[in-house]
């Protein structure tokens, strides 16, 4: 009876440990998927807000042609560059 019951804890333990790594590889899988989805909802969220607008994009497509898509897209990539450095300030800051 003893030998049979060294067996059974044996067995449940290794039972345990097997569905501990299996909870541990459900909640990677589970976060890779949560953090791609949110970048989904945001980009949906995003293009949702902008085509609610309809003036907004008649201004977009005004400023285009007005200003000339390749200096639009200079500034673009100057303010892209500007607000990354302030984020990366603001963390820094954040951190202290």
């Amino acid at each position: 009876m003893n030998v049979h019951a060294a067996q059974l804890a044996r067995k449940r333990r290794n039972l345990q440990l097997q569905c501990e790594q299996q909870r541990h590889q459900v909640a990677k899988l589970t976060g890779n998927i949560e953090t791609r989805l949110s970048i989904v909802d945001r980009v949906v969220g995003a293009t949702s807000g902008i085509v609610n607008r309809p003036l907004l994009i008649l201004g977009g497509i005004a400023a285009v042609g007005l200003i000339g898509r390749w200096r639009l897209l200079r500034w673009a990539s100057h303010g892209a560059v500007l607000f990354a450095t302030a984020r990366k300030v603001q963390k820094l800051i954040a951190k202290q």
